[in-house]
């Protein structure tokens, strides 16, 4: 048993914990470890003493994970007309592989990286077709899109009709391209 207790202060020092502020907050603990006469006894305390340094992990890790999520959408939003924006680029950014950069968005917003980044951009181009001097073709570019059929493609997925129907409706100017 005090194998286990010293395998998990090794864990916390491992993940960059301070294990001694786990050890210094729960001397009672120990010491009630030191005090069981029964192997059952020494389990629960062994048992209670890892939930709490559990839950210190994961109060830990939810600031590091807020803090993460924070950052990941400030950037997004802050470069979303990259036409090279991609899950691959923001991955490489914040040092972190794809694949974990995918669940973890997936995770912390609700939504996938690409439904996120498509709607910021379609809601950044609706925000500049307000203004009547901006042609489709030039907005599709200003919000991160490479070409106009791309742009009119993902904006009839999302919006249910193509920009320039859009714009005919909800904006009143006539077919504008």
């Amino acid at each position: 048993m005090f194998d286990m207790m010293s395998t998990a202060i090794k864990c916390l020092n491992e993940i960059n914990s301070n294990p001694l502020y786990i050890v210094e907050n729960y001397v009672n603990s120990i010491e009630q470890l030191v005090q069981c006469e029964t192997i059952e006894d020494l389990f629960n305390n062994i048992k209670s003493i890892y939930l709490k340094m559990c839950n210190y992990v994961n109060k830990n890790k939810k600031s590091h994970n807020t803090r993460l999520k924070e950052d990941v959408l400030y950037y997004i939003n802050s470069n979303y007309h990259d036409k090279n924006m991609c899950l691959n680029m923001v991955a490489d950014r914040f040092e972190l592989t794809p694949v974990y950069l995918s669940r973890f968005f997936k995770e912390q917003t609700g939504e996938n990286f690409m439904d996120y980044l498509n709607s910021l951009r379609l809601e950044k181009a609706i925000a500049l077709f307000k203004d009547e001097n901006r042609r489709i073709s030039e907005v599709s570019g200003m919000v991160g899109y490479a070409n106009l059929n791309s742009f009119t493609r993902l904006f009839k997925k999302y919006k249910g009709v193509t920009p320039s129907k859009f714009i005919e409706q909800t904006i009143g100017l006539p077919g504008y391209n």
